[in-house]
C-alpha cells in the first residue's frame, strides 16, 4: 500500500512546495496542524522538522494568542513543540499554568529539551497567576537555567489580584540583563483593581538594572504608578502608556526627545505631554480617551501621522498643520451609537493618508453616512485604507457609491490608491466562505469598473484586497494581521 501511494503525484512534490501547502494550511487558512501528522509518514517527518508550523508556542491555552500558536497543555507538549523547531527561532508565551508547575516536571523538561533551548527564543511574554498554592521557590532558576541571547521583545504581565511572582521574575531579569544584548521592547500590563494592590515589585526589579533599561528602543507600560527613571532609557525611541492622570499621578511624561508617542485610557492628554514633547512629537496614538471634563487643545506642529483609537473628543482642538497621515479605529459594539460623529466637525487637518475602520452591519445606513459627506478631511486624501469590522462584512453602498465617484458630492477628489481588508471567517461561522468571498471580490470588481468609466477622477495606481485574523482582550489592545493580499488593479 505504501509502495502505491508514493507513486501518486502529490508524493513526487518537492519537499519545499508540501512545505508552502502546509505552510498556507495552517498560518493562513488556521487549519489544525493534525491532519498533516495523521495523513503518512512522509507528511509526518515533513511536518515535524519544518520550524515555521512551530514558530510561536505556548504554555496554556487561550483564545487570546495568535491563530497560528501551538498551545502546549503541558511540559510534555511543549517539549515536543519546542524540539520540533530545530534550531530555529521561535516566540514563547508562558500563561497562568506556568505557577502551578512542579519543580521535578521542570527539571524534566529541562533535561529533555536542548541545553541552551532559550536562546533561539525572540520574543518572549510572561503572565503566571497563582491562584492555588504557592509556585516553587526555584522554578524561576530552573526554568530560566540558559541564556536568553536572541530576546527582542519581553512582556511581563501580572494580575494586581493575584500573588506576588518575584521568584520567578528576579531569575528571569538577571538572565535577561547578563545575556538579551539585542533586547530592544519592553512591555509591562499590570490588570485589574491596582489601587490598593502592592505592584511595586514588578517595576522596581525592572528599573533597577540601566543594562537593561539603556537598550530599549520601544517602551509600553499599563497602570505602573511608580516613578519612571527616563535618564537611563538613552536609546528610547517610542513610548506606550496607560493610565489615568488621577489614579497614577506619578507617571508623568518628563522623557527623553521622543518622536513617537501612545497614550491610552487618560482622558486629558494635555495634563501628560510637556510643551517641549508636544512640539517635537511626529507620531501620536490615543486610545480610548474621552473628554470627559471639557475639551482638551493640542498644539503639535511637527506631528506628521495621528492615531485615534476608540475615542470620543473634538478633534478641533488638535492644531497640527503638517499632519500626513490619519488612523481611526472605532469599537465593533458602537453599531449605532454614532462611531464617526467626531469626524463630522471641521478638523483642522487635512491627511494625504487615511486609514479607517467601516464598521458594517446589517443595516448600517446611520453610521455609513459620513463615508459619503463631502468633508474637508477628505479633500486631500490621495491614499485610503479600509478596514472591514463587524458582524455583516461589506461596504455598504454608500461607501461604494463614494470611493467609486458614483456619488454626486465627489468627496475623494485626489484619490488613487485603495485598499480594503476584510476579516477571514471561520468556517464554523458561514457554510460557505468560498462564497462569501466570490460577494466581497464582486465588491470589488464594481468599485474597479466604476472608477475606469469615470474619466473625471484620477486613475487608480493601487487597488487592493486583503484578509486578516485579529485576536486579542479587547478591540483597544486586539492585533491582527493580514494574511492575503490581492491585487485588484490585474483583474
Amino acid at each position: 500500500m505504501d509502495r502505491q501511494r508514493d507513486k501518486t503525484p502529490i508524493h513526487n512534490l518537492p519537499r519545499e512546495i508540501l512545505e508552502a501547502i502546509f505552510d498556507s494550511h495552517v498560518n493562513l487558512y488556521r487549519k489544525s496542524r493534525y491532519p498533516l501528522l495523521l495523513t503518512c509518514r512522509m507528511w509526518y517527518a515533513i511536518a515535524t522538522t519544518y520550524p515555521a508550523l512551530w514558530s510561536i508556542i505556548s504554555l496554556c491555552w487561550q483564545t487570546t494568542l495568535p491563530p497560528e500558536t501551538v498551545q502546549c497543555p503541558n511540559l510534555e507538549a511543549l517539549a515536543l513543540a519546542i524540539n520540533r523547531t530545530g534550531g530555529a527561532h521561535f516566540e514563547l508565551y508562558l500563561g497562568e499554568s506556568f505557577s502551578k508547575l512542579k519543580l521535578k516536571d521542570v527539571q524534566y523538561f529541562v533535561n529533555s529539551v536542548d541545553r541552551n533551548w532559550l536562546s533561539r527564543c525572540t520574543a518572549l511574554t510572561v503572565s503566571p497567576q497563582d491562584r492555588g498554592g504557592y509556585a516553587p521557590l526555584r522554578l524561576g532558576v530552573t526554568f530560566f537555567s540558559c541564556g536568553l541571547d536572541s530576546l527582542r521583545r519581553l512582556e511581563i504581565r501580572h494580575y494586581a489580584d493575584e500573588r506576588k511572582w518575584e521568584h520567578i521574575l528576579q531569575p528571569l531579569m538577571e538572565r535577561v540583563d547578563s545575556s538579551s544584548l539585542s533586547l530592544h521592547e519592553l512591555r509591562v500590563r499590570i490588570m485589574g483593581y491596582t489601587e490598593e494592590r502592592d505592584t511595586a515589585w514588578i517595576t522596581q526589579n525592572i528599573y533597577k538594572r540601566p543594562n537593561i533599561l539603556k537598550r530599549i528602543a520601544h517602551l509600553m507600560l499599563r497602570d505602573t504608578s511608580e516613578p519612571i527613571p527616563w535618564g537611563f532609557f538613552t536609546n528610547i525611541e517610542t513610548i506606550e502608556v496607560w493610565g489615568d492622570e488621577e489614579s497614577y499621578p506619578l507617571v508623568k511624561l518628563d522623557v527623553p526627545a521622543v518622536k513617537k508617542l501612545s497614550l491610552g485610557g487618560i482622558d486629558n492628554p494635555r495634563s501628560m505631554i510637556s510643551t517641549e514633547l508636544c512640539n517635537q512629537l511626529t507620531h501620536l496614538t490615543i486610545k480610548n480617551s474621552i473628554d470627559e471634563f471639557g475639551p482638551f487643545i493640542l498644539d503639535l506642529p511637527s506631528l506628521t501621522s495621528l492615531g485615534i483609537i476608540v475615542c470620543s473628543f473634538d478633534l478641533r482642538h488638535i492644531n497640527a498643520p503638517k499632519l500626513e497621515e490619519l488612523t481611526y479605529r472605532v469599537d465593533h459594539s458602537d453599531v449605532g451609537f454614532g462611531p464617526y460623529d467626531m469626524l463630522e466637525e471641521d478638523a483642522p487637518f487635512t491627511p494625504r493618508i487615511v486609514h479607517i475602520d467601516v464598521l458594517a452591519s446589517e443595516f448600517p445606513e446611520d453610521d455609513m453616512y459620513i463615508f459619503g459627506t463631502k468633508l474637508p478631511l477628505w479633500s486631500k486624501v490621495e491614499e485610503l485604507h479600509l478596514k472591514v469590522i463587524g458582524e455583516f462584512p461589506f461596504l455598504d453602498f454608500v461607501v461604494v457609491n463614494a470611493i467609486s465617484g458614483v456619488s454626486p458630492e465627489r468627496c475623494y477628489p485626489k484619490l488613487h490608491s485603495l485598499t480594503v481588508l476584510y476579516p477571514v471567517v471561520p468556517e464554523q461561522k458561514n457554510d460557505d466562505p468560498w462564497s462569501l468571498r466570490d460577494d466581497l471580490i464582486e465588491e470589488m470588481g464594481e468599485i474597479l469598473g466604476h472608477r475606469r468609466r469615470n474619466k473625471d477622477l484620477p486613475p487608480l495606481r493601487k487597488l487592493e484586497m486583503g484578509w486578516y485574523v485579529e485576536w486579542g482582550d479587547d478591540y483597544v489592545e486586539s492585533e491582527w494581521k493580514v494574511v492575503e493580499w490581492d491585487n485588484c488593479l490585474r483583474w
